[in-house]
């Protein structure tokens, strides 16, 4: 039977964490006591070790969830062992909730050959393991994918074939550029088939520079949302006093007249 990862408690006032990063992806090998993903408390963000050695079979919190303390977040097994029975906080319908989330939307998940089947079986998008695998590896929406397998079934080389159909074209002094002044090449637009110059660069670096940002957001999440909530309990609960004092600077005031001249003259 398989071994369920539980979102750990890493303080004693922990309740929740949140999911920074996972450090493997599903269907890849792990071992016991390597890191396995990025956790974010209201103090530290830490990494959390694979409590068991086997393969990353489910991953059932998405990077940006915020899981209770003792919620199932993934699930190690060996290829062929039969997956452990979950509860309500790990089952289907709280994977697809959290994955909704998570993106905004509610895309169907990346599931295992089983689930692949019945997807079939149900009319929906026929994809193959492999193919399901690069496309969440590269962000791919399937839907978008031309199907050139049996029974217009998505091959692994469809979806390779939409990834470099996608690749963004740049000469390399505007790569260079780009790198440097911090310009994401992908947000040029140039007709299909055209290759981004220095000049468009440039000229995005122009338009980044002329928009002004106003104002920023900054995540209300970890310890700023832990000191903030203590010190509206504190202003709150704890009775407040404030001390002044008075000081007669006219002394030094005089003094600093005295020694610019001379100060001026070295």
């Amino acid at each position: 039977m398989g071994q369920i990862v539980r979102m750990p408690k890493l303080g004693l006032t922990m309740t929740e964490g949140t999911i920074l990063r996972w450090l493997k992806k599903e269907g890849e090998e792990v071992r016991q006591g390597e890191p396995l993903l990025e956790i974010e408390t209201d103090k530290v963000n830490l990494e959390e070790e694979a409590p068991a050695s086997g393969i990353l079979r489910k991953i059932l919190a998405p990077e940006g969830s915020v899981v209770e303390v003792g919620k199932e977040i993934a699930v190690i097994a060996e290829k062929d062992e039969p997956l452990p029975e979950l509860g309500e906080a790990g089952g289907p319908n709280a994977l697809l909730k959290a994955r909704a989330d998570v993106s905004g939307t509610e895309d169907q998940p990346v599931l295992d050959e089983t689930d692949a089947r019945d997807d079939e079986m149900a009319g929906k998008i026929k994809a193959s393991p492999a193919a399901k695998r690069v496309a969440r590896e590269h962000g791919v929406d399937l839907r978008m994918v031309t199907p050139t397998g049996p029974d217009g079934r998505i091959v692994e080389k469809d979806v390779l074939a939409f990834v470099e159909s996608r690749k963004v074209r740049a000469t390399p002094v505007a790569k260079k550029i780009a790198q440097e002044k911090g310009i994401d090449l992908s947000l040029i637009e140039k007709p299909e088939g055209g290759r981004i110059t220095k000049r468009d660069v440039m000229e995005a670096v122009e338009a980044a520079s002329s928009a002004k940002q106003e104002y920023s957001v900054i995540p209300w999440t970890g310890m700023r949302k832990a000191i903030s909530e203590k010190m509206t309990k504190s202003k709150k609960e704890i009775p407040h006093f404030y001390l002044t004092l008075e000081v007669d600077m006219s002394k030094v005031l005089e003094l600093r007249e005295k020694l610019a001249p001379k100060v001026q003259e070295m």
